[in-house]
């Protein structure tokens, strides 16, 4: 009687292990997929960016007094 109940016990322990390997396989990917999609956006408005930052020197006027 008393064997048994701990074959049970020793059962649950591996499934739970099994379960938790699985839960952080799963999560590694996401994370990899999450932290490509913020690589892709950022590397995608960088231009963007670049842009703006040009046209707003050009418009305060410094830049244009540093040529002259």
């Amino acid at each position: 009687m008393e064997k048994k109940k701990n074959k049970n016990k020793n059962k649950n322990k591996n499934k739970n292990k099994n379960n938790n390997n699985k839960n952080k396989n799963k999560n590694k990917k996401n994370n990899n997929k999450k932290r490509k999609k913020r690589k892709r956006r950022w590397r995608r408005t960088r231009r963007k960016r670049k842009t703006r930052r040009w046209m707003k020197q050009e418009s305060s006027g410094w830049l244009v007094s540093a040529w002259l």
